[in-house]
């Protein structure tokens, strides 16, 4: 049997068009009495009505209906589609309905639900002709609209809030029915959410909290309106709420891990990690597996924010396994774990694992149709991919997280993917399009500084350093220490660049002991960078500058983060350029333009191609004074001489260019050969420009 469709209103007015407009004959007037009381049946029935229903709303012989419907069909009123009837228009149908007397139809639906209660018709049909029709004190009908509400939570939530206000409007106000008022509240509050009325959702659960001071209920519903603060940014306010409910009851670890979780996204990282560890304890005395995970999930979230690395990737030790061991259907209760341990996980030089927990957490997400979730754990993901260098797919989750936050108007997750997306498009489109791509940023203090970041790369790229001096200034000193480092190592760069060397080395130091402080290679390594351009722009020797360029590079791919590695390298290349090693400054370039190129980053792989015509110009490709030069080698000979003039040993060429070493120890020896020199410092000499005094020739 066919679902029932909510049925339209119109006003009076809009009625009477209606019935002119869509009459293709005389008018509705123009019926019998019979014949419109039959079609009023047929309105209230709903779309593809089945005869049988029809003829209990009516409550006349199954012939006299019967005949009825089939001089609605001749008249162009009516259709049939096997054994269902329904309205050639459903604006006609609206007038109809309309048309009818209030209190009929509270009649006619009442006995459409006894019919289909007595045939065991669909939950849903029956759930529109109660909401409609049923009495105050109706238990019957609040089970039927609870039971179709919950099903339809999550694809229809329109559809579902009405009938929950419905099963609300009839269920008693007596306290043995307290606790189901309760549940209905929440579930009407999820309702509202969903589609899109955060702020309506919130007044429910508030008031709610405001009624029952205490209850089984109130734990779930405080954590909800939690989630909804943080989801409209209001993180003051979710802290107030969660001190509130801890005071004099310090046990509950949920709580608790909601609170160090506020705390995160507030920069608080010492609070942080006392509500984590306390947390952590509880949950551990409990001995519940999923209340242990989340607790350790937090509290590594939370002692990496603190800078330490080490107990935080003790817990993660614990919440990984355990996450692993529990099946979907317990964790789609918890699906705030997955962006908790997913982020941990990628801080901390594990993405493969990253990777894996956040794909199931969007998975649970999407089957169960928990649409909350999915926002934030796309943005999450979205910056792996792009520490990754995956910039195709790290656009991708941006714009479909954005897509998500404004389905459900959350404004604070939106702007967390924009902050994401701006470094994607600027690596991507280059700095005017990430400009104008810059909108408001987070009001959690984590995601903003992510977002400022994001900022002061675009600023620097469009040669606006003042404008970076002025963003970052004020805020470096109330960074976290997860984005400290990258914060100053920008201020430093736009400090260079106007001229000011001694505030930019001071920077530049600083940014180098927060990276160490902080214990996570990604800052250390942006914060090396920054010091290695400080230094050449100080006109300290370029050798200085050259070994904290190469320090860069080792830590961002310790950290796993190969695009912002190759701009460590563009930066090593400028320091051999200005050390005169020509040669080693076109390996490091190329390398970085490949790097670039296989990232999609396409601005940055032009820059590079840039510099390299440059770096061309400058020189000509080098040969040796007397003897045939680089040319003569192949291109595979060139490759392996050009990589072991930067040092790297056959083992490490033959990594890099997936060849056996004996391969490798093969073409060195041709190079030898063809260029006329003996060691490896000839054939470095000779890639960077320099002369050669050859050995004389056999017999000579």
């Amino acid at each position: 049997m066919p679902t029932a469709d909510p049925s339209p209103t119109v006003s009076a007015p809009a009625l009477a068009v209606l019935t002119a407009e869509c009459d293709p004959h005389p008018g509705l007037t123009a019926l019998g009495p019979a014949q419109r009381r039959i079609a009023e049946c047929l309105a209230v029935a709903g779309p593809d009505a089945r005869l049988d229903l029809v003829v209990a709303i009516a409550s006349r012989p199954d012939a006299e209906v019967s005949a009825v419907l089939d001089d609605l069909a001749a008249l162009g009123f009516a259709e049939a589609a096997g054994a269902s009837f329904s309205f050639r228009d459903p604006l006609l149908r609206t007038a109809v309905y309309e048309g009818a007397g209030p209190a009929w139809r509270v009649g006619a639906h009442r006995r459409a639900r006894a019919y289909l209660e007595q045939c065991g018709g669909p939950v849903p049909m029956r759930a529109e002709h109660c909401a409609r029709a049923a009495t105050y004190g109706d238990l019957a009908a609040v089970a039927t609209l609870t039971a179709a509400a919950s099903a339809h939570l999550d694809g229809d939530p329109a559809r579902a809030a009405a009938w929950l206000g419905a099963a609300l409007a009839i269920l008693p106000e007596q306290p043995a029915h307290q606790d189901a008022r309760a549940e209905l509240t929440l579930l009407l509050a999820k309702a509202h959410a969903l589609t899109g009325a955060l702020e309506t959702s919130l007044e429910l659960v508030q008031r709610l909290l405001t009624d029952r001071r205490d209850g089984p209920h109130r734990s779930v519903a405080v954590r909800y309106c939690v989630a909804v603060q943080r989801l409209l940014g209001r993180f003051e306010q979710a802290e107030a709420m969660l001190e509130s409910e801890l005071a004099g009851r310090p046990g509950r670890s949920r709580l608790l891990t909601e609170l160090a979780v506020v705390r995160v996204l507030r920069n608080d990282s010492a609070g942080a990690v006392q509500a984590a560890e306390a947390a952590l304890a509880r949950a551990a005395r409990c001995g519940e597996r999923p209340e242990l995970a989340i607790a350790a999930t937090v509290a590594a979230l939370a002692a990496g924010g603190h800078g330490d690395p080490g107990t935080a990737t003790r817990h993660l030790a614990v919440a990984g396994p355990l996450t692993d061991a529990l099946s979907d259907t317990v964790l789609r209760e918890h699906l705030h774990l997955f962006a908790a341990l997913g982020w941990s996980q990628q801080v901390l030089g594990c993405p493969a694992d990253a990777a894996r927990q956040l794909d199931r957490g969007l998975r649970i997400a999407r089957r169960t149709g928990q649409r909350f979730a999915i926002p934030y754990l796309l943005t999450v993901r979205a910056h792996l991919r792009l520490r990754q260098g995956s910039l195709a797919g790290a656009l991708a989750d941006t714009a479909a997280a954005a897509e998500a936050g404004t389905a459900i108007g959350s404004r604070e997750t939106t702007a967390m993917a924009r902050a994401v997306e701006l470094r994607v498009v600027l690596w991507q489109r280059g700095p005017d399009a990430a400009a104008r791509r810059v909108g408001d940023p987070p009001r959690s203090d984590r995601w903003a500084e992510i977002h400022d970041d994001s900022v002061a790369a675009i600023e620097l790229a469009a040669r606006r350093p003042q404008s970076c001096v002025d963003r970052l200034s004020s805020r470096v000193g109330q960074a976290s220490l997860v984005t400290r480092p990258m914060l100053r190592a920008s201020l430093a760069i736009a400090r260079s660049r106007l001229g000011e060397s001694a505030a930019a080395l001071d920077d530049a130091r600083r940014a180098v002991r927060d990276g160490r402080d902080s214990g996570l290679p990604f800052g250390l390594g942006a914060a090396l960078s920054a010091h290695a351009q400080v230094l050449l722009a100080a006109g300290e020797p370029p050798g200085a500058a050259a070994g904290e360029a190469r320090e860069a590079v080792r830590s961002l791919l310790a950290a796993g983060a190969p695009v912002d590695a190759a701009l460590a390298q563009v930066v090593l290349a400028d320091c051999l350029t200005q050390a005169g090693d020509l040669g080693a400054a076109r390996i490091q370039l190329g390398q970085a333009k490949a790097a670039f190129t296989q990232a999609g980053a396409r601005w940055l792989a032009g820059t590079a191609a840039r510099a390299e015509a440059r770096l061309g110009a400058r020189a000509a490709r080098p040969h040796r004074d007397g003897g045939p030069g680089l040319t003569a080698l192949s291109e595979r000979e060139r490759q392996v001489a050009e990589l072991a003039a930067a040092g790297l040993t056959n083992r490490e060429i033959a990594a890099r260019l997936y060849l056996s070493a004996r391969t490798v120890e093969a073409h060195l020896g041709r190079v030898f050969g063809k260029l006329g020199v003996r060691s490896r410092v000839d054939v470095a000499a000779l890639v960077a420009g320099r002369a050669v005094d050859c050995p004389p020739a056999e017999g000579a």
